[in-house]
């Protein structure tokens, strides 16, 4: 079954094979992001948000939009199967966690 990888910086590390980088700077990214200061959430950016947790919520409803359903549409078809890789710590919400359960629906149905 496909799992969340947490990319890393550290000497030797090595993403596993097959697995798919879905953080920034590709189609899967989440445009919402945890700010680091109350100076930073509070300067009105409305893609700045609390919370890892409220990311992850902005980026689930943002996936009913035209764009994010195109998105959700891409991760079945080519994001099924593949380990994904984000930045974020295991353990914490990610939206990563959201593209596995989208890419996979059926596979983890099956289980369920």
């Amino acid at each position: 079954m496909p799992v969340r990888v947490q990319r890393r910086r550290s000497k030797g590390w090595r993403m596993p094979g097959g697995a798919k980088y879905v953080g920034r700077g590709t189609l899967y990214g989440n445009p919402y992001r945890v700010a680091r200061t109350r100076r930073e959430l509070d300067a009105g950016d409305p893609t700045v948000v609390a919370s890892p947790q409220e990311a992850v919520a902005r980026y689930c409803e943002w996936l009913t939009t035209p764009w994010g359903q195109y998105v959700g549409d891409c991760a079945r078809r080519l994001l099924r199967g593949h380990d994904l890789a984000c930045w974020c710590p295991l353990g914490q919400a990610c939206h990563a966690d959201v593209l596995l359960r989208i890419a996979n629906r059926s596979m983890w149905d099956e289980e369920d």
